[in-house]
């Protein structure tokens, strides 16, 4: 998985030699009951192969090859993405950002692991967003901008007159 590519003294640089990606896809869902059974499971299979949702239900499907998915970046809270011949798409969201309120094509967002947003795909392409830009910030950033300007006009008409 991993090769040493440097060793000096205190520090160790390591190559990721496994495939990752922003944007993958794949075609099946394991049932898991905590992060433990995943720890066990990553020994024996390739944990890329697979969604893993916590908690019961059925698994489905056969493990397939990961899927780099391709996709535009419109804005850093929308993502357009072409298509996919995976059944579902797993979004590595950045570091900066909440792994909870977004959507892919209207539909809510199940957690691989519990904590990264996955969906399921119909291949023929969507919007990835995140809602809560749109629901909770940017009505806040107008009505902050609007406070402003009131405020900024109650000033200097006040004082002009």
């Amino acid at each position: 998985m991993c090769s040493v590519e440097l060793e000096g003294q205190g520090i160790t640089l390591f190559k990721n030699l496994h495939p990752s990606a922003r944007l993958y896809g794949v075609n099946n869902i394991v049932h898991i009951e905590d992060l433990e059974q995943y720890l066990e499971l990553s020994k024996t299979q390739d944990v890329m192969e697979h969604i893993y949702l916590l908690g019961d239900g059925n698994s489905d499907g056969e493990a397939s090859t990961m899927e780099a998915v391709e996709f535009e970046r419109e804005s850093a809270v929308k993502y357009y993405i072409p298509d996919s011949q995976s059944g579902y798409l797993a979004f590595a969201v950045s570091q900066r950002a909440t792994t909870d309120h977004w959507e892919y094509d209207g539909q809510q967002s199940m957690n691989n692991l519990g904590f990264m947003p996955a969906f399921e795909s119909e291949g023929d392409g969507g919007e990835l967003v995140y809602t809560r830009f749109y629901h909770v910030h940017l009505p806040c950033y107008m009505i902050s901008l609007i406070t402003l300007a009131a405020m900024a006009g109650f000033y200097f008409f006040r004082y002009r007159t």
